[in-house]
Formats: structure tokens, sequence, C-alpha cells
């Protein structure tokens, strides 16, 4: 494509960011998008929104450090880390799993076009969570269990 048809094509609006472009023999018989197709991006959400509260949820549960403060004032820091904050946040990384794992099935439901697509999202977030279960389970499995 030339880059004068690239710019009038930009001008009129006729590609929508992150679609591809079509064939020109594409006919769409899709009158409008149904629940499984607007579904995807709001699971992705609940996934990235489930991940950043396990990962809170970890943060919680570690040890106090010690600071200038405690140190000039003798306070005494817990040294340990916080079991059942770690069972949250492993509670909440299996949440994020099948969360991914349903948005997963959707978009394989759907997936039968050349125009349709995967949600990155769902497919970076699904491994991570994998990973961070095992984590949580090799690092701090005597503690949750």
């Amino acid at each position: 494509m030339e880059e004068k048809d690239w710019e009038q094509q930009l001008k009129s609006g006729g590609w929508k960011p992150l679609e591809a472009p079509k064939p020109p023999d594409y006919i769409e018989r899709r009158k409008k998008k149904d629940w499984i197709v607007k579904a995807v991006p709001v699971i992705s959400v609940i996934g990235w929104l489930s991940a950043f509260v396990s990962l809170s949820f970890l943060d919680a549960a570690q040890p106090a450090k010690e600071t200038f403060w405690s140190s000039i004032y003798s306070v005494r820091i817990v040294s340990f880390w916080n079991p059942l904050m770690l069972q949250l946040s492993l509670i909440m990384a299996v949440e994020v799993f099948l969360v991914c794992l349903l948005g997963f099935m959707f978009n394989l439901m759907r997936h039968r076009r050349k125009t349709d697509r995967f949600s990155k999202s769902i497919l970076i977030l699904w491994p991570l969570s994998v990973f961070y279960i095992a984590y949580l389970l090799i690092r701090f499995g005597y503690l949750i269990f």
C-alpha cells in the first residue's frame, strides 16, 4: 500500500486501532458483538485487578522491617510472615488463573474467523499466574498449609 493510500485511509477513519484490516471480499455477518465477545475484555480487567489484589496481600504478609525510629525507640518488630495474608494471596492467585482460563475458553469459542484475535492480556496473565502460584507454594507452602 502506498503512503498516500495509507494516509487517506487514516483520515477517513477506516481502520480502528488494534483491528486488523479486512480483506476486500469479506462480508460481515455478525450484526453486533455477542455477550461472549463483550465478556473477554471484562474478564481481562477482572484478572488484572485480582492479580493486583493478590500481590497486595503478599506485600501485607511480609514481616516489618526495622527502621531508624523503631531502633531508637526500641519497638519490637514482628519477624515472621503472616500466614493468613499468604493464604489470601494464594486464593487470589488461583482466582486469577481460573478467570484467565475462562477468558481463554471464551476466546476459543469465538475464534473462528481470520479477523478474530486472542486477548494478549489474558495470554500474558495466565502463565504469570501459574508461575506466581508455583512461587507461593514452593516458597511459602509450609506456612500456608
